[in-house]
């Protein structure tokens, strides 16, 4: 299994109307069916955009923690996981496939996995995850 960790930089893409963003992590487990991931964003926001939300009283970034908030915990799949599912193009595994993932259980994942344990239980958590998509209950 090959195991990949992306940091994907800050953005200020208000110019092109699509706004910005903070620093987000990706944990990736890719194997032979597949892959899964875990992302979290950071706060970590570019320093003008931080002199910007810290100057507006109702978005001050010092009126938010400074936890982690997770993004997604999904799967990548080669085959269908559900009826209907469509395929996409996966930066991943470099092709199409079918994907799928869920924000509320990110969450989870910040507070009962990574804060407690870091990557090394995100990593073991990833490991389970690609069990249960690709070889367990989950497999489609």
């Amino acid at each position: 299994m090959e195991k990949i960790v992306v940091f994907t930089p800050a953005y200020d893409k208000r110019d092109e109307n699509y706004g910005i963003a903070a620093v987000e992590i990706y944990f990736v487990l890719k194997g032979t069916k597949g892959a899964v991931h875990f992302s979290v964003m950071t706060k970590w926001f570019l320093p003008h955009n931080m002199k910007e939300l810290n100057a507006n009283r109702f978005f001050s970034l010092e009126n938010f923690n400074s936890d982690p908030m997770g993004m997604s915990v999904g799967y990548h799949s080669l085959k269908p996981k559900f009826k209907g599912q469509t395929k996409k193009y996966c930066s991943w595994l470099k092709k199409k496939a079918y994907c799928d993932s869920s924000a509320l259980r990110a969450e989870h994942w910040v507070e009962t996995y990574l804060l407690p344990g870091g990557s090394d239980e995100i990593w073991k958590q990833l490991e389970e995850e690609y069990k249960r998509r690709f070889e367990g209950d989950l497999n489609g």
